[in-house]
């Protein structure tokens, strides 16, 4: 099983991006505090595509608590003749950990599917 589980900050802004193809991504690293020592943290690098990265981006800024589910990946590429390697999360699904609101009702997930979930469990989309 490969699931991952963070709970961190977003050490800076999310920028959309997208695809030759027209899809939406956008990559984000968040600081996930170390259980010993709540002074250091992990910074992990993490994906977004579609309807969660527009959310994200659209919803999120520097500083904010985000909670996230998905898979360890691994990617190879090369620059300027060298190869290198890159492990990412991709983000299945979030939650906001500070309340959202949007469109008058307040938002506490995005879940599978890209449903998204109001505060009272209500699926809105």
């Amino acid at each position: 099983m490969n699931q991952v589980q963070l709970l961190g900050r977003l050490t800076k802004d999310p920028e959309l991006k997208y695809t030759t193809a027209g899809k939406a991504f956008l990559r984000i690293s968040i600081a996930v505090p170390q259980e010993r020592d709540k002074t250091q943290a992990n910074f992990i690098n993490c994906v977004a595509w579609n309807k969660p990265a527009e959310i994200i981006a659209e919803h999120f800024k520097k500083g904010n608590r985000i909670n996230l589910v998905g898979k360890l990946t691994s990617r190879q590429y090369e620059e300027a003749g060298i190869k290198k390697w890159v492990t990412e999360v991709m983000i299945d699904s979030f939650d906001f950990i500070e309340n959202k609101v949007i469109n008058s009702t307040v938002i506490s997930s995005i879940g599978d599917n890209n449903n998204i979930v109001s505060g009272n469990g209500n699926k809105i989309k």
